[in-house]
């Protein structure tokens, strides 16, 4: 019965994170709305103009009814994707692609790390990412990491504000890395990160790091935090089993 509580608990404070994650990333999501919206716009006057000509071009207008149709499926797909996040959906395990939640993720926060000026970096060194996990959950975790490394950098001049997503497997393991060039954790301090309730943003409750850990640990998974070896800045692994090969 504790093990039902808790894990009810678990999945509404999860919720409640991915909405309030959401409300924070509002400008990002509206800009990545307003891109399409504007190219809709843009090539329905297009289309209309193209259409009350007497020598009509029909090559051409299908050119841009083509467009338009893309265009149209990628709010759509915008909107899905929202709303699947912002949904308090019961935790499905299934085989998950973690370049693609790596990639979606990058897309959702293309105009946060424009916004500060931050060079992102991906490499992927697995042939096949595949991991047995839930896609909102997996999202909800790189949205934090990735946010947290842009945040760790506010300090820093633009030109060396870099983060670098490595995908690496060993030990049937994957591991996503996330690094950044910020100052790093002070000393002692990389594991308390995880704590509930400490945070280091003004403001912030301090629950986004110590929830993504929960949702790792549920996955099999392992995360951990540290500072690099090399230079300043901070680095955070996330590890989970590979999926079994068919």
């Amino acid at each position: 019965m504790f093990d039902v509580i808790s894990n009810v608990c678990a999945k509404g404070v999860a919720h409640s994170a991915r909405v309030a994650m959401l409300g924070e990333l509002s400008a990002s999501i509206a800009h990545e709305i307003s891109q399409p919206i504007t190219a809709i716009t843009t090539n329905a006057s297009t289309l209309e103009r193209v259409l009350q000509q007497k020598n009509l071009n029909l090559e051409f207008a299908n050119g841009v009814s083509q467009r338009l149709q893309r265009d149209a499926m990628r709010v759509r797909d915008i909107i899905q994707r929202i709303r699947t996040l912002a949904a308090n959906q019961e935790v499905q395990f299934e085989p998950v692609n973690l370049d693609t939640v790596v990639s979606d993720t990058i897309t959702l926060l293309a105009h946060e790390l424009q916004e500060h000026e931050v060079a992102l970096t991906k490499s992927n060194r697995v042939s096949a990412p595949i991991v047995i996990g839930d896609r909102v959950q997996l999202q909800q975790v790189m949205v934090n990491l990735i946010m947290n490394a842009i945040q760790a950098m506010h300090a820093c001049p633009p030109r060396n504000r870099r983060v670098q997503i490595e995908l690496v497997e060993a030990d049937h393991r994957l591991m996503i890395c996330v690094t950044d060039s910020g100052v790093g954790f002070p000393d002692g301090a990389a594991s308390e990160m995880f704590e509930s309730f400490r945070s280091t943003k003004q403001g912030g409750l301090g629950l986004g790091l110590a929830i993504c850990r929960s949702i790792v640990e549920a996955h099999g998974g392992s995360l951990t935090a540290g500072n690099r070896l090399d230079e300043p800045g901070a680095v955070l692994r996330v590890s989970l089993p590979a999926a079994p090969s068919e």
